[in-house]
């Protein structure tokens, strides 16, 4: 197994509440310095497999600054400040969907580009998820609802034009879960 890298110093060069970049520096286990090595922090999230008694997969549609463009995702958002990512799912998928389920599963915990950011994705199944719910956005959000078949979900998220990486991740595992759980 490969020797961790010790962190000398950790300088930040940007912080705002959605994202901060630090400089580090490191000493490696072989002696070599690196004394730029550029880190991007975002806060926890969570993201959302909800599958409705018939099947369908709760998908949100919306645009996506970053990318410039309108993306195919799954339910998902920062976990707030004292909440636990339980309790954030639940609120992310009534807030962008109206959907409530009973039966949770956490099924996997995903770092989404470990090689230069930090930041921490935990994955919900939602089964039995229900409209039972209006749908209540924030400000910078608008989106549309898509229900789709679970074979269809997978390939109309990779059809995206800037696949969310985590979002096919998820699905995949949920995939795995549910298959698991027929066992």
């Amino acid at each position: 197994m490969p020797d961790p890298w010790h962190r000398r110093t950790s300088d930040p060069v940007f912080t705002s509440p959605w994202v901060s970049v630090h400089r580090n520096r490191y000493a490696l286990p072989t002696g070599v310095a690196i004394d730029d090595f550029y880190v991007v922090s975002e806060p926890p999230g969570v993201t959302i497999v909800a599958v409705t008694p018939g099947g369908e997969v709760i998908l949100v549609e919306q645009y996506r600054a970053a990318v410039d463009c309108v993306a195919l995702e799954l339910p998902a958002g920062y976990i707030s400040e004292g909440t636990s990512p339980l309790e954030q799912a639940r609120r992310e998928l009534r807030e962008e969907s109206g959907y409530l389920s009973d039966r949770w599963h956490e099924i996997a915990t995903l770092s989404p580009s470990p090689h230069r950011m930090a930041k921490v994705e935990t994955v919900f199944l939602a089964l039995g998820a229900e409209p039972r719910d209006a749908i209540d956005l924030d400000a910078t959000e608008d989106l549309n609802i898509k229900l789709l078949p679970m074979d269809e979900a997978s390939p109309a998220l990779l059809a995206s034009p800037q696949a969310c990486a985590v979002c096919v991740a998820a699905l995949y595992i949920a995939r795995e879960a549910l298959r698991v759980m027929q066992e």
